[in-house]
């Protein structure tokens, strides 16, 4: 009977040890049980987000579709590609251990260099001179003797560049550094071309209404 009774309880024990090992330590959701307007979104390394309905989560993998629907293609990422998951109900889980710290993070540390030297870049453009006096009195002359269209010049010559002086335009800085230079120089042409547009047209406009005056006066 111990025997019997034994092998039972063996038996029990097996059958129980093979069902948790046939288990995947996952987290998994139905995609009819989520609602309609239930949206997760997937944050990657590089700060990329994705929207999207997160339905299965692996020590390897993340499953999601595009939208909660049914019978929608089920796509699977690299876990190790993700900072963490933001869900609809606003629970924030983190697959990096550090959080986002990005000592540990060589796509993050590149992101934050590449913002470092953008802003240097910027500090250092606001400094240099990038020769847009002439520009401004061009324009300055040119609103004074076309009022009535000298906006229109104004606008497309603010949205260019100007050109980076050759003693700040070092072909050993990064892309980010050049990107913010080049940035504060757009301010720099912005301001000025603005400020002489409004100027010569106000004078402009001035001198006219004066003109028209003397011509229309009695004599």
């Amino acid at each position: 009977m111990k025997t019997l009774k034994s092998f039972y309880i063996t038996c029990l024990l097996c059958v129980i040890s093979l069902n948790l090992q046939g288990q995947d330590t996952t987290t998994s959701k139905k995609i009819q049980d989520i609602p309609q307007n239930a949206i997760d979104t997937i944050v990657f390394y590089n700060l990329a987000k994705m929207p999207c309905v997160v339905t299965k989560i692996t020590s390897a993998s993340i499953q999601y579709c595009k939208q909660n629907i049914t019978h929608l293609p089920i796509y699977e990422i690299d876990i190790q590609n993700v900072d963490h998951i933001k869900y609809s109900n606003g629970v924030i889980e983190y697959y990096n251990p550090n959080k986002g710290d990005s000592i540990n993070n060589p796509v993050l540390q590149k992101t934050k260099m590449e913002a470092q030297l953008f802003k240097e870049g910027y500090n250092d453009g606001m400094n240099t001179d990038f020769h847009v006096v002439q520009t401004g009195t061009l324009f300055f002359i040119y609103s004074f003797v076309f009022v009535t269209v000298s906006i229109i010049p104004a606008i497309i010559s603010s949205c260019i560049a100007p050109k980076i002086p050759a003693e700040s335009n070092k072909n050993y800085y990064p892309t980010s550094y050049q990107k913010g230079m080049r940035l504060a120089g757009k301010k720099q042409k912005k301001d000025v071309i603005w400020y002489n547009t409004l100027g010569g047209t106000l004078f402009g406009g001035a001198f006219y209404l004066l003109l028209w005056q003397i011509t229309q006066a009695p004599r």
